[in-house]
């Protein structure tokens, strides 16, 4: 957090951080007295802990299937859409068929 803070005195800009272990996103957007001179912060946390383990679920699941598709014994392809557009084509050597 203090490098963040150091990082907004020096660039006069808000920075944005997600710190280590934590799941939120903090805003510091900076006040500046009449001289310009940087006179306080703004902190705004946000807490995303749901939508960190939602993504890292979805991660999870996308890499399950895609292991499954790939170690397959057999040919799979997933069509989709009304027009039944080839999406993924996993072919197995030595699948039945090929």
């Amino acid at each position: 957090m203090r490098a963040s803070l150091r990082r907004v005195m020096a660039t006069k800009q808000p920075h944005e951080m997600a710190p280590r272990g934590i799941y939120c996103d903090l805003t510091y957007p900076v006040s500046y007295n009449k001289a310009g001179q940087i006179d306080g912060f703004l902190t705004y946390p946000y807490d995303v802990t749901e939508q960190m383990y939602a993504q890292r679920e979805r991660e999870d699941q996308r890499l399950r299937l895609q292991r499954l598709f790939l170690e397959a014994p057999a040919t799979i392809c997933i069509l989709s859409g009304p027009d039944l557009l080839l999406t993924y084509l996993g072919c197995r050597t030595g699948a039945a068929g090929l």
